[in-house]
């Protein structure tokens, strides 16, 4: 049940937007009380290529907190959900909460 909990709060607060491309943090594995790992995916409604940049912040179970940049990454002009970062293994597991706390696209 509280792993329920952590994987709505997480779909809830990971959603993020830039020039036409949505970005979504989803929880990845499970360390027994957790996440221990995520992805972030994209959908690009721009029918354009965009280079975009994204920073996933994640709240670990002990309270510390880090952010996982990527930037450069290549969302192409398709249609649908694009996988376009993560972790997975993250040390300092598990995740307590997680959110894409930057994203801008050119």
């Amino acid at each position: 049940m509280r792993f329920l909990l952590i994987v709505m709060l997480c779909l809830a607060a990971g959603t993020a937007f830039a020039e036409d491309v949505t970005f979504k943090y989803e929880p990845q594995g499970n360390s027994g009380s957790g996440a221990n790992g995520f992805q972030i995916n994209a959908v690009n409604t721009s029918g354009k290529s965009k280079t975009c940049s994204v920073t996933c912040k994640v709240t670990f179970s002990s309270g510390s907190t880090k952010d996982f940049p990527y930037t450069g990454q290549s969302i192409s002009s398709r249609t649908g959900t694009q996988y376009v970062a993560g972790e997975s293994a993250v040390t300092g597991s598990p995740i307590s909460k997680a959110e894409i706390s930057t994203s801008s696209c050119e």
